[in-house]
């Protein structure tokens, strides 16, 4: 429990120091998130504004199991970097909630606006990852995400998570 009081106070000291704006390394992403590997997508948060804005990214390696196929080589698919913009908006939108320990976040897509896929990527590399939430009501936010391969567009998507 001593742990738990020094991590937030940690997070509660960084936010100061940042002007409100966080930066998240992965035991962090892991108090919050109750993904773990294979499935946490989100490798470091470079900014994040609680409720509003979050910057990270995800780097693939190319040796991420069942990503590997020996007849088409690499692929790492749009669907993966579409969870990983999930979890980021999910970084965004839970921080800093006081919750029980045994409580797990409640939170589940509501819809997809809108989903461009501009390339594949097929070898290795990082994805820089950014959500912005554009309203809150009702128990839904809307969120913009963007994810980019060495500068250009990878994906971007408009979608609804529910909030609960």
């Amino acid at each position: 429990m001593a742990n738990e009081a020094d991590s937030s106070t940690d997070l509660e000291t960084r936010r100061a120091l940042y002007g409100g704006t966080i930066a998240l390394e992965m035991p962090d992403i892991l108090e919050i998130l109750p993904h773990r590997g294979p499935v946490l997508l989100v490798d470091r948060v470079y900014s994040l504004v609680p409720g509003q804005h979050a910057v990270g990214c995800k780097v693939v390696t190319g040796n991420e199991y069942g990503l590997s196929r020996p007849r088409r080589g690499f692929v790492f698919p749009s669907t993966l970097a579409f969870e990983a913009i999930g979890q980021l908006a999910a970084l965004a939108l839970l921080f800093g909630q006081a919750r029980a320990a045994d409580d797990e976040p409640n939170l589940a897509l509501a819809a997809v606006q809108e989903l461009t896929v501009h390339r594949e990527m097929l070898e290795s590399g990082v994805i820089h990852l950014s959500v912005d939430v554009q309203r809150r009501r009702r128990g839904i936010a809307r969120i913009e995400g963007h994810a980019t391969l060495e500068g250009q567009p990878y994906l971007d998507a408009l979608f609804d998570l529910a909030v609960g």
